[in-house]
C-alpha cells in the first residue's frame, strides 16, 4: 500500500490518493489501529480539502463513513471524540 500511496503523490492524483488513503483507513480500523486509521482518515481530509472543485460524492460519503466507524471505535474504547 505504501508504495502505491507514493506513485498517487507522485503523479499529483488527489482524488485517487484521498480514496487510498481512506481505503488504508479502514484496514488500520480493522486491525484495531486506530491512531494510525485517525492518521490516514486526517491525510485523505486534507486531500480532499486541497483537491478543491470535482470531488466525487462516493469518496465523500466513504470517508464520512470511515470517521463514524472511527467514532464508534472511540467510544467501544472509552475515548470519546478525538477531536
Amino acid at each position: 500500500m505504501d508504495q502505491g500511496l507514493a506513485i498517487l503523490r507522485e503523479i499529483d492524483d488527489p482524488l485517487e490518493l484521498a480514496d487510498a488513503l481512506r481505503m488504508r483507513g479502514d484496514l488500520e480500523l480493522e486491525e484495531g489501529k486506530l491512531d494510525a486509521a485517525r492518521a490516514a482518515l486526517a491525510e485523505a481530509e486534507e486531500t480532499i480539502a486541497s483537491a478543491g472543485a470535482g470531488s466525487r460524492p462516493s469518496l465523500e460519503r466513504d470517508i464520512a463513513e470511515l470517521r463514524a466507524k472511527l467514532a464508534k471505535a472511540d467510544e467501544k474504547c472509552g475515548r470519546g471524540s478525538a477531536e
